[in-house]
């Protein structure tokens, strides 16, 4: 994680505390810093080392209308397709603050570096990184 940082320790804070929810046919839900059992299934099953929630929702932490984020999500969808990544849907959700839920994108087999790339892209303040060991981690940008 990036120590110098120009966001909020509450804002981080939150990123740390949010369920990452991944939808599909088996769903489930990774924390950070949290081993998870059902990605290193299923990375074992893909034969992948890694992977990534990504988000074009709310750029900087700013909230937009439902409908601009409906916008974005699709953009991030086509940009992800475009570049040959599989991925599925999800959403991130804190389970206190009331900020209303993002749609992410769990992104399978992405390099770290990757990942970087296009959460830049879409004016993103951070996203969650999973290497081969599992264990969500908290990737910030600015």
């Amino acid at each position: 994680m990036n120590d110098s940082t120009n966001l909020s320790p509450e804002l981080i804070q939150a990123y740390r505390e949010t369920h990452y929810r991944v939808e599909g046919m088996e769903p489930f839900t990774l924390m950070v810093g949290q081993v998870s059992a059902e990605v290193l299934k299923a990375f074992a099953k893909r034969g992948l080392k890694s992977c990534a929630f990504v988000t074009a929702c709310n750029p900087y932490s700013i909230a937009l209308k439902p409908e601009e984020n409906t916008i974005l999500e699709r953009k991030l969808n086509l940009h992800l397709t475009a570049q040959g990544l599989s991925h599925t849907p999800g959403e991130g959700v804190h389970p206190s603050n009331g900020w209303p839920g993002e749609r992410i994108s769990l992104v399978w087999g992405v390099s770290e570096k990757n990942a970087l790339k296009i959460v830049k892209a879409f004016q993103q303040n951070a996203f969650i990184w999973v290497g081969e060991v599992g264990v969500p981690e908290l990737i910030l940008l600015r």
